[in-house]
């Protein structure tokens, strides 16, 4: 067999310019890429490498990768797969360089965020449908969340509530508090102004965040605002001093503690925000919203959480059902909406309206919390990937006003009308002098597609298939490239935090799945605990793409891992599928600040990218590539670009080194004692 040309991300691939390209789209991911993020997904990779990928993948290796990279490229009857679709970030790059796209999730919720953000729309309808949702719904959730201020009846921003505990020992009610400061600004040193809950009455008062003895305003009494009444796990009666775990009170009780309002934020006619006390008449309008819901208890889901890894961490804390994740009025608010999204006729419009009231869910339940002044108010469900049950919840106001973030109103402007003028108008991020960027708009290119989802190809120029992407069931070598990014085995388990969402998308026939099916967990998950057991799922998926994949064409994917049994999971399901390695880059990945990556001690900001080939197709070399020559360059050439790149980074560097250098060995199954040696080479 003739000796194939090498590719473009095989020698000569700008990966440095392209990782600055990525930091900088890194920091408003959600403005620079809006598409991919009109919905909560929790492993998202950036569009700019993914477009380099793809082209890089394209184009012979003496190819102008940055002509390329900034016009409207068409890749004319190319077809890309990608088999961990997730948020959907190498369909829509594929779909803007002209090539067909099919992208494959196990999950229902990926499919339906993709198919909602890469359908085609006509923006008046889209604007005509918000507008018909708002004439009929926002009346109706707004006026539960009003309120008396000085003579006028104002808008309710925010309702802060507290968990609330019965001392064993001597019935005291205790408020699970573990500061008496419940706001204060993101910028203390510049604004210290705080405001603190006092303990004996629970009045508001004005402190600074500093301070440490403060006199309430309306009681007298005096009060430490640092302290609260919860010490790590557990919380101390503030009269008998009986100390006790909350999650062992929970398991005594059987159920949540009950919660409690203590303050608000309104917003008067000129604009300026007030914290004001909780009165009677907000009591009363909370126990009309509880009058209301029965109406519509059909539009809402009633779901039990089902045991497993993520989902322990509220299982334990008595949550049994996931509406249980929201107050009654928020329920009620939810159960508006959704009646008037299902009377959507046009499936399109409803499944996007459909996203956009389940991706409002993360900022609008029981288990958000206050972020302070200075920032966006609303720390959403998610924001650290797991499910942490929340001692002092913040409830919003799930229609919105134009100061509060996180509603339905609020995110149609900033997610679905943004994603309609990137759709209309992609552009990319180039570099300018001293770290600074613009805007290269493509001009003539769309992010959009005419969606099937089945195996037709010719349905439309993009296909999404929610299945086990270990049987796709299409053509053998059918695809050009196959370019992914799979899960780690030891990570995040997205099927059981998915489940939050699938319960309220399942109701609003788009798609997804059954109403009589109330988890996406299945067998066929390719995450697992067990490295042997990831090992084994992932080679499924690798050798299917190996089948669909034309003999010249190329598996790209990008991948991290800080232990060493993921780097050798990998790698035996990548040669027990017959792919060999043939080029390992480093590339930006992540945002920079993320709580995972400031959490980790050596934080990893890059990803590896392997580029494979089959290995039927695989020359077998006399000589392996000199991999720490290779690593030395890879290091310069980052420095020269002044890109950030850590112990941590330096770490998988090695790791991906020494894959491709046992694969050009021929070697088919590997252990950690392989790795680890090459790594001690190149590190000495």
């Amino acid at each position: 067999m003739a000796k194939q040309k090498q590719r473009l991300i095989e020698k000569g691939f700008p990966f440095a310019q392209l990782s600055a390209i990525a930091e900088q789209e890194s920091w408003r991911k959600e403005i620079n890429r809006p598409p991919s993020y009109i919905h909560k997904w929790w492993a998202r990779r950036l569009g700019s490498i993914f477009r380099g990928l793809i082209i890089g993948g394209f184009e012979d290796s003496n190819g102008d990768f940055f002509d390329k990279y900034y016009k409207h490229t068409i890749y004319k009857n190319k077809i890309v797969f990608d088999p961990f679709m997730g948020s959907g970030t190498t369909v829509h790059e594929a779909v803007k360089l002209g090539a067909k796209a099919l992208g494959a999730d196990i999950n229902p919720v990926a499919v339906s965020m993709v198919r909602a953000s890469l359908d085609t729309y006509s923006r008046e309808d889209v604007i005509a449908t918000f507008e018909q949702i708002k004439s009929n719904c926002s009346a109706k959730i707004k006026k539960y969340y009003k309120a008396p201020f000085r003579e006028e009846i104002v808008d309710v921003l925010y309702y802060f509530w507290v968990k609330v505990a019965i001392c064993g020992e001597c019935g005291t009610e205790v408020p699970l508090t573990k500061s008496c400061v419940f706001s204060k600004n993101a910028y203390v040193s510049k604004k210290p102004e705080a405001r603190a809950l006092c303990p004996h009455c629970l009045h508001i008062n004005k402190v600074l965040y500093s301070d440490t003895n403060a006199e309430c305003k309306k009681c007298k009494k005096h009060f430490n605002p640092q302290q609260g009444n919860v010490k790590g796990y557990d919380y101390i009666c503030p009269v008998c001093g009986k100390k006790e775990r909350i999650i062992d009170y929970m398991r005594r009780k059987g159920s949540t503690p009950r919660e409690k309002m203590y303050a608000k934020m309104i917003i008067d006619h000129s604009g300026k925000k007030h914290y004001v006390d909780i009165e009677e008449s907000d009591i009363h309008l909370y126990k009309e919203a509880q009058r209301a819901l029965p109406e519509y208890q059909e539009f809402i889901p009633n779901d039990k959480i089902h045991d497993g890894i993520n989902t322990r961490q509220i299982l334990n804390y008595q949550y049994r059902y996931w509406r249980e994740m929201f107050n009654d009025r928020q329920l009620l608010s939810f159960g508006i909406l959704s009646k008037e999204i299902m009377s959507i006729r046009d499936e399109q419009l409803r499944r996007l309206f459909a996203v956009l009231l389940s991706g409002t869910l993360e900022f609008n339940n029981m288990f958000c919390s206050f972020k302070g002044e200075g920032t966006g108010a609303v720390r959403p469900l998610f924001y650290n990937h797991i499910l942490k049950n929340e001692l002092m919840p913040l409830e919003a106001n799930p229609w919105g006003h134009k100061a509060s973030s996180g509603s339905f109103s609020t995110l149609f402007e900033t997610r679905i009308k943004r994603m309609l003028d990137y759709k209309e108008n992609p552009f990319e991020l180039k570099i300018l002098p001293g770290k600074k960027s613009e805007k290269v708009f493509l001009n003539g290119c769309k992010d959009e597609a005419k969606v099937a989802t089945e195996e037709n190809w010719d349905a439309g120029n993009s296909i999404i298939l929610c299945k086990d992407s270990a049987h796709i069931d299409i053509m053998d070598e059918s695809v050009d490239l196959v370019v992914t990014d799979p899960p780690f085995f030891d990570n995040v388990n997205y099927s059981e935090l998915a489940d939050f969402f699938y319960v309220w998308l399942k109701m609003f026939n788009i798609g997804v799945g059954s109403l009589d099916v109330d988890s996406t967990r299945g067998k066929e998950d390719v995450q697992d605990n067990e490295p042997e057991s990831f090992s084994r799922k992932l080679c499924d998926v690798f050798k299917e793409c190996n089948r669909v994949l034309k003999q010249e064409g190329r598996l790209i994917f990008t991948y991290h891992h800080s232990r060493t049994e993921g780097w050798v999971s990998v790698y035996n399901a990548l040669t027990n599928a017959r792919f060999s390695i043939c080029q390992v880059i480093p590339l930006k990945a992540e945002m920079s600040v993320s709580v995972a990556i400031i959490a980790a001690k050596e934080p990893i900001n890059y990803d590896l990218v392997f580029v494979c080939k089959k290995q039927d197709d695989f020359e077998q070399m006399c000589f392996p590539s000199d991999v720490t020559g290779q690593y030395n360059d890879y290091i310069e050439k980052i420095k020269e670009k002044c890109l950030k790149f850590s112990e941590g980074d330096k770490l998988i560097l090695k790791y991906g080194l020494s894959l491709k250098y046992l694969s050009e060995l021929g070697i088919q199954n590997i252990g950690k004692e392989d790795i680890e040696k090459i790594v001690i080479t190149i590190t000495n």
